[in-house]
């Protein structure tokens, strides 16, 4: 009763919804109601970004820092599961009534004691995901980039010649997510099936088109 009158407090409240939320969202990937890539973030920085120097290094640093804390490395809703984890265990052990941090539950005190919760959580989950890191660098390394011409694809988020999208590939019983660009100017959607027709390795993506099975 005390972890959920604290989980419920006005402190940790939100930080609890969030988590039940992300509960939610695994058991209904475990039941096959959503697709476990559905909240996919790609963390390659998009190469039409030209409009301004200081927003392409902007870009270009809070990219930097989602791959220094493994994001990319790790399927995205992994991650962030973890990190919310986190960030809710840290923020229940300072505020509650046994705590020696904020004892009297001071909504202002542990807005403040927020921000430094965010940032060690970030390297605690770091430490955590790095063996699940290794593995899903292991699994992208097994299959060689030139078995991916001419197998069928599925898209996960929209893309067109410009705008690059994410896709789901299946090798070997095995599910990577790679990133393309549609080679003949047309737009795809998520759930479309393409065929994979090029690779621009020094880019970062595949070069794709719907695939058309009639």
């Amino acid at each position: 009763m005390e972890l959920i009158n604290a989980a419920f407090a006005a402190p940790n409240l939100l930080l609890s919804i969030l988590l039940i939320l992300v509960i939610l969202y695994w058991l209904t990937v475990v039941v096959g109601a959503l697709d476990a890539d559905y909240f996919h973030v790609d963390t390659d920085l998009p190469h039409d970004i030209s409009h301004g120097i200081d927003a392409a290094h902007g870009g270009e640093l809070f990219i930097g820092v989602l791959r220094f804390f493994g994001f990319g490395r790790v399927p995205f809703m992994v991650n962030f599961s973890i990190l919310l984890l986190t960030i809710w265990s840290i923020s229940i052990y300072c505020n509650n009534v046994g705590s020696f941090i904020n004892p009297t539950m001071s909504f202002w005190w542990s807005l403040a004691l927020l921000v430094p919760n965010i940032i060690a959580s970030l390297f605690i989950t770091k430490l955590l995901t790095l063996p699940l890191a290794k593995v899903f660098d292991k699994l992208h390394k097994e299959t060689p980039e030139h078995d991916y011409i001419g197998k069928i694809a599925t898209v996960t988020t929209k893309a067109d010649s410009e705008v690059k999208g994410q896709a789901k590939l299946t090798i070997n019983a095995s599910v990577l997510t790679i990133s393309v660009k549609t080679i003949d100017g047309s737009e795809i959607q998520r759930g479309e099936e393409i065929i994979i027709v090029d690779m621009q390795p020094e880019k970062g993506y595949y070069l794709v088109q719907k695939f058309n099975n009639k």
